[in-house]
């Protein structure tokens, strides 16, 4: 079998042969990085709501059950977990999304704004973390503790913005392309 010449290559096919020459594998491609977003938006949808689930068991419990000793902390509770909830919720349709539609390039567009949410929630996430860490971690504790804002940054990079920013760009990589022309 003959080997394409690169006068015969698109830019892309070239691009992908020169990367796999030099570095022996090839780039991902719109679809998979999608696909994997997605799945680990559902994955993390699905663990999430299980352990908020339980949660917002625990403190239906406190509120209800125990009324006059933890009623106050059972409602802040309820309301951090119906938050919770939501931001898990929209993980898992998501992510549900993005793997459905990560073969239809005509659908990309509208992966495109969904990453987007996705961004805009791992920031709103990551303020209500850094205040809430702000505000009660240095209450209770006394003095602040530097190294515990520092590992939830790592873990909200890793867990939040890491794949959004996945889901956007596999997003982006599918759209077809006249639309990318367009945009230009």
């Amino acid at each position: 079998m003959m080997q394409p010449t690169t006068r015969s290559m698109t830019p892309t096919e070239f691009c992908d042969e020169l990367l796999c020459s030099i570095g022996g594998r090839k780039t991902p491609g719109g679809r998979r990085l999608l696909k994997g977003a997605g799945i680990y938006y559902q994955l993390t949808g699905l663990i999430g709501t299980a352990l908020l689930s339980l949660v917002f068991l625990i403190s239906l419990f406190l509120t209800i059950v125990i009324p006059s000793e933890l009623g106050l902390e059972g409602v802040i509770l309820l309301f951090v977990a119906i938050i919770g909830l939501i931001f898990f919720g929209a993980f898992l349709l998501f992510g549900n999304i993005a793997e459905r539609n990560c073969g239809a390039t005509e659908k990309s567009a509208q992966l495109v704004n969904n990453g987007k949410i996705l961004l805009v929630t791992a920031v709103i996430f990551d303020i209500v973390v850094t205040l809430y860490m702000i505000f009660n971690a240095g209450a209770s504790v006394g003095h602040f503790n530097y190294k515990l804002p520092l590992l939830m940054q790592v873990i909200i990079f890793f867990s939040c913005y890491m794949p959004a920013i996945l889901y956007i760009i596999g997003a982006k990589r599918n759209l077809p392309r006249e639309y990318v022309l367009n945009e230009l």
